[in-house]
């Protein structure tokens, strides 16, 4: 609770390699590979949601202003995003445990790691089935 008094979400630093993925993923968005979407949770336990959800939103405007336009949804725990788990969906999360609910529930992951950026956009290409060298 205190975290989101003093504006914590929204102030938290991106991850150094973080932009390059953020670039990677919008320019196979433009070419017409994926489609995307911000998925987030407000977190059972930050109150009140709706300045958690707040924070957030304005931490992408702040950090990746290019992702504002994508639709955002905001579940109530890490393992409820697992809802929008299909066999067509790959889910990029800094948690295991988020992504091992996905997987389970019929998804994709993708366990992010920022010393490990070069992997994952090999990872992306393979989850689309594209070349890469």
């Amino acid at each position: 609770p205190k975290y989101v008094e003093v504006n914590g979400f929204e102030k938290q630093a991106a991850m150094p390699n973080a932009a390059k993925l953020v670039d990677f993923v919008v320019k196979l968005h433009k070419q017409g590979k994926v489609k995307l979407a911000i998925l987030t949770s407000h977190g059972e336990f930050y109150e009140p949601f709706s300045e958690v959800i707040r924070q957030k939103k304005a931490w992408i405007e702040f950090n990746f202003p290019e992702l504002v336009k994508f639709p955002f949804c905001a579940t109530s725990s890490g393992a409820d995003k697992s809802i929008l788990a299909s066999p067509h969906t790959l889910l990029i999360d800094d948690h295991a445990k988020n992504i091992i609910h996905f997987t389970n529930a019929g998804g994709h992951g993708i366990v992010y790691e920022d010393h490990l950026i070069e992997i994952h956009l090999i990872e992306i290409l393979d989850f689309l089935g594209m070349k890469h060298d």
